[in-house]
């Protein structure tokens, strides 16, 4: 099924709320399910997805193994239900009434961060003579293309475009390795603007270039022509940026990007920035809830068919009990993806 117009992003450091029957009372930055037909947000231990269906009694069966008990799929309680975030001024967000026969999936993720593009080169072996060169090459194979980056230029140390090459050439001061790599360090770091940042190892003589900004991806070339006698191993070992799950960075991203949804992008007056609840600097632990009502009758296909997708983001290290009893899930127990419900038990 192709992805829906709708995808949201929910931000907070708070647990689920349980804000009573008060759909304005919730508070700012809490993020909060309510019931549409009782009225009223779920209550702190209340389950929004049970998952702990079993048989009353232990089904027959003729194989060796016996008796045994039967899971029966989850079930989401509320019929009709909506996801919620309070403001710090003004009207909640939230989405359109969902209804619980047209989720699709839910599954949850705990974070894992983001490991930033790196080149290496083990100088192990090497002689380099006071005033002779080494030449290092960065290229860079991939650019930042996330939301952030696109709305968020500022960063004066982006890369241009796939293919742009940076050079480095270092003159020795030093004839010892240590020294020598260690003021190398010094003086790369020291340049303005350089999208890269070097680190050394004196133990195992291993010389790191780490790029500076996430998403970029580069392989590094270098040239030891000119020294004495070359590392007895040149390889470079280079190693592919990980965005990992839920780094703040992106979660930013989303919940800007969210912001079409409640009006405040394209607007044809002076444009407004409303508070954002993720912090860049933070990762988070994300559960997810895809529905579809193409299936619904009289739905607009201009609407909400498709896959639509609610991302709720709860900061990592946050408390998230609420959350944990309302999806029977332990948050911060997963690093890979978990489907706590399908609709086709898929």
């Amino acid at each position: 099924m192709a992805l829906g117009k709708y995808n949201v992003t929910f931000a907070t450091e708070a647990d689920l709320s349980a804000d009573g029957s008060d759909f304005d009372g919730i508070a700012s930055g809490e993020i909060g399910i309510f019931n549409v037909d009782s009225g009223a947000y779920l209550s702190a231990a209340e389950a929004f997805l049970r998952t702990d269906f079993a048989a009353a009694a232990s089904i027959a069966d003729t194989t060796s193994a016996g008796a045994v008990t039967q899971a029966l799929a989850p079930a989401i309680v509320p019929q009709r239900f909506q996801i919620v975030q309070g403001r710090d001024i003004g009207n909640p967000w939230c989405t359109p009434i969902i209804n619980s026969e047209d989720v699709q999936e839910i599954s949850f993720r705990g974070t894992t961060a983001a490991v930033a593009a790196s080149s290496s080169v083990d100088l192990s072996g090497a002689s380099i003579a006071v005033g002779e060169n080494v030449n290092y090459k960065f290229v860079i194979t991939g650019l930042d293309t996330s939301y952030e980056a696109f709305v968020n230029p500022s960063d004066n140390e982006r890369p241009s475009y796939i293919g742009q090459v940076i050079n480095f050439e270092r003159t020795a001061t030093s004839a010892t390795l240590d020294t020598e790599q260690a003021a190398l360090v010094v003086a790369f770091n020291a340049i303005e603007n350089m999208p890269f940042t070097a680190s050394y190892t004196s133990g195992t003589d291993v010389l790191v270039f780490t790029c500076d900004v996430e998403g970029v991806e580069f392989v590094m070339k270098a040239d030891f022509t000119g020294v004495t006698t070359a590392p007895t191993v040149a390889t470079v070992t280079d190693t592919a940026f990980v965005r990992g799950s839920g780094d703040g960075k992106y979660i930013l991203g989303q919940e800007k990007k969210s912001q079409g949804f409640w009006g405040y992008h394209n607007r044809l007056y002076l444009p407004q920035s409303p508070k954002l609840y993720a912090d860049s600097s933070a990762n988070y632990d994300m559960i997810t809830l895809t529905w579809n009502q193409a299936a619904r009758p009289g739905s607009n296909a201009n609407m909400f068919t498709g896959n639509n997708i609610v991302n709720i983001a709860v900061k990592d290290g946050s408390t998230n009990t609420n959350f944990d009893a309302a999806f029977g899930i332990n948050l911060d127990g997963a690093t890979t993806e978990t489907v706590i419900y399908g609709k086709y038990n898929a």
